[in-house]
């Protein structure tokens, strides 16, 4: 579960995280698991290696923001602004925009009415 001292920090905006972000233990996996940062604007947030899994980052904006490494998985993702982010080795396999966003094809099909 998310540190809540780490998310009040997060969100007072990305220049105050990545500033204390600079201080901390080089390679220290940042905890936030479950953290509701819903809207909030991490745009150029330092999240390398983060631990975002279970988020909601829904209307969140990570443009630019570096989530290289960073394990999203079941984050919930719904209008995240993800422009020019940092993806790379991002684990986001199971996020809740990739179920939200299955196919018709991969759903349930439809009931049939016979009568």
């Amino acid at each position: 579960m998310a540190d809540e001292k780490l998310v009040e920090i997060l969100r007072q905006g990305s220049e105050v995280w990545n500033e204390w972000r600079k201080k901390q233990i080089a390679g220290k996996r940042i905890d936030l698991s479950g953290a509701n940062l819903s809207g909030a604007n991490l745009s150029g947030a330092h999240l390398s290696g983060a631990d975002l899994s279970g988020a909601d980052l829904s209307r969140a904006d990570l443009s630019r923001a570096d989530l290289s490494r960073a394990d999203l998985s079941r984050a919930h993702l719904s209008g995240v602004d993800l422009s020019r982010a940092d993806l790379s080795r991002a684990e986001r396999s199971r996020s809740e925009r990739g179920r939200s966003e299955r196919s018709q094809s991969e759903r349930s099909p439809p009931e049939t009415n016979f009568f």
